[in-house]
């Protein structure tokens, strides 16, 4: 009678192997950790200022860069190339042009790049070096444009802008959220598959370890118990 519980259980305890085996070979998607969200792609709306006179090359400049989805290590770069970024917020950066990034040339692409995970390049904005001759052509357009003209101009480049960074604060807002609720998602998928750091198993792989682990006990004390048995019932040889 003890033979036959013995083989089942060792039989159950087989059946148990197999299958936390068969659960650690399924593959399983990678869930995120608490609180990790992925880093957003930037976006560059404007420069500030987007252009220079000739005789500011062979000079070092400052360019605020506007948009969003900046992030503390988010970098600047002119021409595919790095270059000294400065963090303000989500929605401005500063970057330090070189003095040799404005010889020989009417300008040059600006854009920002976030790193991984997630992250990726933003647009290009052009930064424009003015010629002596775009600077008379411009200041001649200028003299002749009326008062009235430039009151509209100001007034539907700063509705523009408001109704830009409106949107692009609205999107930022909405990837997060996105973000955080993926995160959350895959949180408690996880803990319903691997379980959680307490002391009771709660995971589905956690419960089945626990029943491997007592069936083992189960089987160690009926052979110990089995054995005495076996001794005592053993008739003493007599001499």
């Amino acid at each position: 009678m003890n033979k036959t519980n013995n083989d089942r259980i060792v039989f159950s305890l087989k059946i148990l192997s197999i299958l936390a085996f068969s659960l650690l070979l399924i593959p399983v998607k990678v869930f995120a950790t608490p609180g990790y969200v992925d880093n957003p792609t930037p976006y560059v709306a404007s420069l500030n200022p987007n252009s220079v006179n000739s005789n500011m090359v062979g000079r070092s400049i400052v360019v605020a860069i506007t948009g969003n989805g900046f992030i503390p290590s988010s970098i600047a770069r002119v021409n595919g190339a790095d270059r000294l970024t400065t963090f303000i917020d989500y929605s401005h950066l500063l970057v330090r042009i070189n003095p040799n990034d404005t010889f020989n040339t009417n300008g040059f692409y600006i854009n920002v790049f976030n790193g991984f995970p997630g992250g990726g390049y933003s647009n290009a904005e052009f930064f424009t070096i003015k010629s002596e001759t775009q600077i008379t052509s411009t200041n001649t357009n200028y003299n002749q444009s009326s008062t009235i003209t430039k009151t509209d101009n100001t007034v539907n480049n700063n509705t523009n802008s408001n109704t830009s960074n409106t949107s692009a604060n609205t999107t930022q807002t909405e990837n997060t959220e996105n973000s955080n609720a993926n995160a959350n998602t895959s949180n408690l998928a996880a803990t319903a598959i691997f379980g959680s750091a307490s002391f009771l198993p709660s995971g589905l792989i956690q419960w089945i370890i626990f029943a491997i682990i007592i069936l083992l006990i189960v089987i160690l004390v009926r052979r110990i118990f089995g054995a005495k048995k076996n001794y005592e019932e053993t008739p003493m040889k007599t001499l």
